[in-house]
This record gives C-alpha cells, sequence and structure tokens, in this order.
C-alpha cells in the first residue's frame, strides 16, 4: 500500500491503480485478485469451478421457477425470493450421488427437499388458512389435484383488515431443468366470501401434458380481496397472502 504525500489528493482509479482515503490518509494501491483467465484454467482453483459451476446451476433453476410462475407471485413478497431459492436448490444438488463435484444436477438430487418451500417469506401458508386439505398428483394422466374440505372462513382463515372475499390458487409446474423449459398451468376457486361461515368444499385441479420423465410439482395458495360494487381488488397484503409448494413428483 502506497501513501500520498503530495499536494495532489486523488480518489478512484487510474488504469490498475485505485486511489482512496482512509483514517484521513490518502492511500494508492494496485488492483489484485485472481483473474478469470487462471480460475478457468489453474489446477489448484478446481475446487472452485466446481462450485461456480453447481452455484450458476441453481441459479438458472431458481429463474426458471421464478418465470414459470410469473405474475402468480405478484401478491406476495419475492424480494429475497431468489437467494433463498437458489440455497435449497444447491442444498438439492449437493445430493446428487450419480454425477461428480461440478456436475451434479437438481433432477439428480432430493427434489423432496422441495416440499414445504414458503415463496412469501413475510407469511407461511399454515398461519393463515387452518383447514386441512389433500393433494395428489397422478404421473400417468399429468393431473394434479388439491381436495379441500368445508370449513368455517371466519374462524378458520387469517385476513388481513378490509379484506371482504378470497381466492385460492393452485398451479403445476413440470420444469425441465436441462433446457431451462417448462410447462406451467394454474386455476383458482371463485371469489368467496370472508363473512359467509360455511365455505364449499372446493377441488381443485390441473392437467400437464409434457410430463414424460420430468418432475412435477404443485403450489397452493391464498388471496385476499376487497370487494367493491361488484368488483375485486386485490389487497396484496405481504403479511397474510401466502403461497407454498405442497408436493413434488419425480
Amino acid at each position: 500500500m502506497t501513501k500520498q504525500h503530495g499536494l495532489i489528493k486523488l480518489e478512484g482509479t487510474i488504469e490498475d491503480i485505485s486511489f482512496y482515503k482512509r483514517n484521513g490518509i490518502y492511500c494508492a494501491r494496485r488492483k489484485g485478485g485472481v483473474s478469470g483467465n487462471r480460475i478457468a484454467r489453474d489446477p489448484s482453483y478446481a475446487r472452485t469451478r466446481e462450485n461456480n459451476s453447481e452455484f450458476g446451476r441453481a441459479g438458472k433453476a431458481s429463474k426458471l421457477i421464478r418465470q414459470s410462475l410469473g405474475s402468480l407471485l405478484q401478491p406476495y413478497n419475492t424480494r429475497n425470493l431468489h437467494t433463498r431459492l437458489v440455497t435449497l436448490l444447491l442444498r438439492i444438488i449437493k445430493t446428487d450421488n450419480i454425477n461428480t463435484r461440478g456436475q451434479r444436477t437438481i433432477k439428480n438430487g432430493e427434489l423432496g427437499f422441495l416440499q414445504g418451500f414458503e415463496f412469501n417469506e413475510d407469511c407461511q401458508l399454515g398461519t393463515t388458512i387452518y383447514v386441512a386439505y389433500d393433494t395428489s398428483i397422478d404421473r400417468a394422466t399429468g393431473v394434479l389435484t388439491v381436495e379441500i374440505q368445508e370449513f368455517n372462513p371466519i374462524s378458520d382463515l387469517v385476513s388481513p383488515s378490509g379484506a371482504t372475499h378470497f381466492q385460492l390458487v393452485m398451479a403445476g409446474i413440470a420444469p425441465n431443468f436441462d433446457n431451462l423449459s417448462s410447462e406451467v398451468q394454474s386455476t383458482r376457486s371463485a371469489f368467496l366470501s370472508l363473512t359467509n361461515p360455511i365455505a364449499a368444499a372446493q377441488i381443485l385441479t390441473v392437467t400437464l401434458t409434457n410430463v414424460s420423465d420430468l418432475p412435477l410439482v404443485q403450489i397452493l395458495g391464498i388471496e385476499f380481496f376487497q370487494e367493491v360494487n361488484g368488483q375485486y381488488y386485490p389487497l396484496n397484503s405481504f403479511s397474510f397472502n401466502a403461497l407454498k409448494l405442497i408436493g413434488v413428483s419425480s
């Protein structure tokens, strides 16, 4: 590290030299760090290359899932969704016991770790809706179903102030983590009143056609609305809207 003693005080970068001020003293230093070319070729950085490869794979898979859901994610707090998904997907990659380090994949890992993932970090589905539901994934037909028993919205839901109605939403995804494509289908319940003491049993079903050997992912959520003169306005309440990954078939 070089200290400046002259009259000209510099801060910033000139070519490969950075000028900065620390503790009231102006200093200069040459840019350091390992070059990308060395990381790509030097045998001593083999572990780094392996880690980078798998991290990149997890990042692309996270983007695929988020883009697949698209506008379905709008009512939820997804501020840190990418980071949380990458962390989970890296965990799955590390369970691949077929491929070598750096070549491990999501599809050969333990995809069951996806089950239970909450897309909204501000609200979990189980803290908003206290209702039992059954799920099924039929790989032969590509049919994904959620059955929710009759319930009382007044006592079985936790809703935001001003909400008058809610909708249940279900989505099915068949992600291809190799070519980064996916098939997505979603469905919604009717607008259901929060003041009605009885909400009829709900059956939500979607059908995926491109099932083959792809994993099938099932997602269930709830959104709240305010009805005004026959129009339903989303409240987009991050503390109450919830979206959860409830089923995986690989």
